[in-house]
């Protein structure tokens, strides 16, 4: 089964500033007298406005018979579902494996000592179905 990331409000507001600080660059860039850096600020910023986008629009999470795998934009991973021990709902990991685009979501552990912050449209469904295959999963 296969569940898109949230995006929250505090995702769009920070992707609304760095377009507006994008517009801003280029009208700096437009009024500049450097011709060869007339347009090079905004060719970066719009670069990295697509590189957010194709991150942000492209993550999902893909629950297959004995694997949960996470795709966002270059990055990929797969976990074990067998080897997840325990989910938190509701909460933020702030350093680690974010393939996430909510600001609070669910953190899942898994093997000894490793967690992963995924935001699911659906968590409640996401849970049922790691449930189904994991019954051993602690919920926090």
């Amino acid at each position: 089964m296969r569940f898109k990331s949230r995006i929250d409000s505090f995702f769009i507001i920070l992707f609304g500033i760095l377009i507006s600080f994008c517009i801003w660059i280029g009208w700096m860039d437009i009024n500049s007298s450097d011709e060869w850096g007339k347009y090079t600020g905004s060719a970066v910023m719009l670069l990295l406005i697509g590189l957010i986008s194709w991150f942000s629009f492209t993550c999902h999470y893909l629950i297959t018979g004995k694997k949960m795998i996470y795709k966002w934009g270059l990055f990929k991973g797969e976990i074990e579902i067998q080897s997840i021990t325990r989910i938190e709902k509701n909460t933020i990991l702030w350093t680690g494996n974010r393939p996430a685009t909510a600001f609070r979501g669910l953190v899942v552990s898994y093997a000894k000592l490793n967690k992963v912050y995924l935001s699911p449209e659906n968590e409640d469904l996401f849970i049922k179905e790691l449930l189904k295959l994991n019954p051993d999963i602690k919920l926090m």
